[in-house]
């Protein structure tokens, strides 16, 4: 999909994406005239100099995506990696305000037991591990 062209556009996409509530959206819109900017690049630009949106959120909305930035609760914010099980993602949880690592299976495993099973195992010894040099597991499903 070619890039985002006009300002309007980039907000539409923004407020359909659901990373910013629509009052938070009119808020900045205010605060920094968002509307008086002429490229959705201008305001992508804007919003994650002021971090409002995360450098990913804003490349991803400028290629013209609006999905995927929500898993359950989860707000996604960046990918961290991608492997051979799947991605992980940071993510804001904004039920404790805090972020997370999300694991999550790549489509090709979803279906395959072996790698759910594998998954859960890794789940599960991370919820019995508690240690500060390690990432601590709070939920599987």
């Amino acid at each position: 999909m070619t890039e985002l062209q006009i300002a309007h556009e980039f907000l539409e996409l923004l407020e359909k994406s659901e990373l910013l509530s629509p009052r938070r959206i009119r808020q900045a819109i205010e605060k920094y005239d968002l509307v008086s900017l002429k490229t959705g690049r201008d305001v992508a630009a804007l919003l994650v100099q002021n971090r409002i949106l995360t450098p990913f959120q804003g490349e991803r909305l400028l290629e013209g995506r609006y999905r995927g930035f929500l898993i359950e609760r989860y707000r996604i914010r960046e990918i961290l990696g991608v492997g051979g099980m799947g991605s992980i993602y940071i993510a804001e949880d904004p039920q404790r305000r805090n972020k997370v690592a999300l694991k999550i299976l790549s489509r090709e495993h979803q279906l395959d037991q072996g790698m759910r099973a594998r998954l859960e195992l890794e789940a599960r010894a991370g919820l019995r591990l508690d240690h500060p040099n390690i990432v601590k597991t709070y939920r599987y499903d």
